[in-house]
């Protein structure tokens, strides 16, 4: 990266004087600067400044306004309220980048904030005009629904006459008009979605050569997100209904796309609905064609021109307020540049490293406490590309992402099965787990518990999978008694552990107290976004359903004080499919080894099939 990108980037010492772009030089430079910072500041999906940015697990970053969930109908099942739990956990989407187009897992992802920030002081007035706009799209969004009511409070709709209805719908219109598409216009003309949804507000309007000329302006600034062809495209629609005696239902007609219930004559809704279709089709063509994604939209350029402009004025103050500090993309918790930014559901951003390191100790954000998705989806996610090309501008050296790579034994206690999120209490009296406690208690008061192995003549103790559990309680019973080792006089301990993830077991040996030591590679899921090949969510929704059923069924058939113990000695069911499995195998009455089966598998559905499969199982031998 060039030192001329940097100072440019890093506005606190640097004014541009207006010769500079007179230069062939400095023309190619600043192409290439627009360039990168293109990049760093577009939405990924409609090619515009980022507003309200959120990131997405595949790490590229779109406007909040640009995401959409697909709608989900839930089946005609024996268990409604199950199959609604098992469409929430499992709800997927197409991700709007045509870089990606994997499907993801909704998790709620929330406003990105340090790119929010940063954009917002890189582009101050661009984000009062978007704030504006984002305004009187809330406001005109009962305009476009059927469900909501567009009369006011002290309005009886019923009694009040068409052309009162109508002048108090115009004069709302007006007023959203004036008030918020209108200023966000004049303060940056060079935005397109202000005339996408000034055009539509027009159009309601029956101003359709105000309409027209607003849409047409937004498709040439920007013609690589088809928004404005596509608001032309209603605008026109609009109008032909209008000339069709029909506006009796055009604002209803403007929903229809999404809504296809109507409770006017069911012929004219017929019609306006053959036309919604009609309007459809030619829509899902304009929207399929090939998109040019190499040139800069207009719009962007003249955001980006503007931003130099700005930065090239003799007013240091003005430049001071709009500059861009390391402070700005610094990790909360090791307060230095963020290295390999990563950003949560809940939108922060950190390190890598640090948010492995807090989610090994708990399952929250570290800054607002959001219960964040398990550790292995962090592990396989991509740094925030935008926040990566800003930070890497104070920072060319990025440090080794490396978490992890343990070099240390961990000690071993050969009893039992272990599956992650269990408690479980151990009564330690061998000799050597005695030091064994003494030496976990004065460390980091962690341990592997593992099955013993199955196989006859195996030189190996163990089976080749455990769980890494956590002392939460010990309590050393000094009324017992007392034997003597190499690390002391030792009692008996009473332990209770909390069960933390799944690991590998690789170079076992035996101490000179007894006790097995062993490395560790951490075994985690891999996400369905994460592998290879396309994944069903169909299929994972069906698994958590059988199982979550399955559930049901079994409280329901407990008398109440049955039903109380269970849920405290197991907890409430989990949402999360992961956790699901491995809670639902903590209490199938299956052999050890059997359940062993799901320690390796580092896909849920496999494991839910398992579940399944035990389910029927167990349901064939109870009947």
């Amino acid at each position: 990266m060039s030192v001329e990108f940097l100072y440019l980037v890093n506005f606190s010492r640097v004014i541009l004087s207006p010769t500079f772009f007179r230069t062939r030089q400095a023309e190619i430079l600043v192409l290439k600067l627009m360039q990168e910072l293109l990049l760093a500041s577009q939405c990924n999906a409609c090619s515009e400044l980022l507003f309200d940015p959120i990131t997405l697990p595949c790490g590229y970053s779109i406007c909040k306004r640009c995401f959409r969930l697909p709608k989900q109908r839930i089946p005609q099942t024996e268990n409604p309220q199950e199959a609604k739990a098992a469409l929430a956990a499992v709800r997927a989407y197409k991700c709007p980048v045509r870089a990606c187009g994997k499907r993801h897992r909704h998790r709620n992802e929330k406003t990105n904030l340090m790119l929010y920030y940063c954009l917002e002081k890189l582009f101050p007035n661009e984000y009062r005009a978007l704030s504006l706009v984002r305004e009187g799209e809330l406001l005109l969004k009962p305009y476009w629904s059927p469900d909501q009511s567009i009369c006011k409070e002290d309005v009886n709709c019923e009694e009040a006459t068409e052309e009162e209805l109508q002048q108090q719908k115009n004069g709302e219109l007006e007023s959203i008009i004036s008030n918020y598409f209108k200023p966000a216009i004049d303060i940056a003309p060079h935005l397109q979605l202000p005339y996408v949804l000034r055009a539509k507000a027009l159009g309601e309007l029956r101003r359709f050569d105000e309409a027209n000329g607003d849409a047409q302006m937004a498709a040439r600034m920007n013609a690589s997100n088809r928004r404005g062809i596509v608001a032309e495209k209603l605008v026109q629609w609009r109008h032909k209904m209008y000339q069709s005696q029909m506006h009796v239902l055009a604002t209803c007609a403007m929903s229809t796309l999404d809504h296809e219930d109507t409770q006017d004559d069911p012929a004219v809704a017929q019609s306006v609905r053959a036309a919604a279709e009609a309007l459809r089709l030619e829509i899902n063509n304009i929207v399929k064609q090939p998109q040019d994604d190499t040139t800069m939209p207009p719009s962007m350029g003249q955001c980006i021109r503007s931003l130099f402009e700005r930065c090239g004025t003799s007013n240091l103050e003005q430049v001071c307020e709009s500059q861009l500090l390391s402070s700005d993309f610094e990790c909360h918790m090791c307060l230095s540049l963020v290295q390999h930014p990563i950003t949560t559901p809940c939108g922060h951003t950190w390190c890598r490293n640090c948010l492995l390191a807090s989610l090994d100790h708990t399952p929250g954000c570290p800054m607002c406490r959001t219960k964040l998705p398990q550790f292995g989806y962090f592990m396989h996610r991509p740094q925030s590309y935008s926040i990566q090309k800003f930070a890497s501008c104070f920072d060319s050296n990025p440090s080794v992402d490396n978490y992890g790579q343990t070099h240390t034994k961990t000690p071993l206690f050969i009893c039992t099965l272990s599956l992650p999120g269990s408690v479980a209490n151990f009564h330690m009296f061998e000799p050597r787990y005695r030091v064994m406690m003494k030496r976990a208690i004065e460390t980091d008061r962690r341990l592997i518990i593992a099955l013993p192995s199955q196989e006859q003549g195996s030189k190996i103790p163990s089976v080749e999978y455990g769980c890494l559990v956590y002392i939460k309680h010990f309590e050393p019973l000094l009324s017992c008694d007392i034997v003597a080792t190499e690390d002391g006089n030792l009692p008996r301990y009473l332990i209770e552990t909390e069960a933390l993830h799944r690991v590998r077991l690789s170079s076992l040996s035996q101490n000179s107290a007894g006790y097995y030591e062993a490395y560790s590679e951490r075994v985690e899921d891999v996400e369905p976004e994460d592998r290879e090949q396309d994944w069903d969510p169909a299929l994972l929704t069906e698994l958590v359903y059988c199982a979550r059923s399955f559930v049901a069924g079994l409280l329901s058939s407990l008398p109440p004080a049955a039903r109380f113990h269970f849920e405290r000695q197991h907890g409430r069911m989990p949402d999360d499919p992961s956790e699901l499995s491995f809670w639902m195998a903590s209490f199938l009455p299956l052999h050890p080894h059997t359940l062993y089966q799901l320690l390796p598998c580092t896909a849920v559905e496999e494991r839910l099939q398992l579940i399944t499969q035990w389910i029927q199982q167990c349901t064939l031998v109870a009947n």
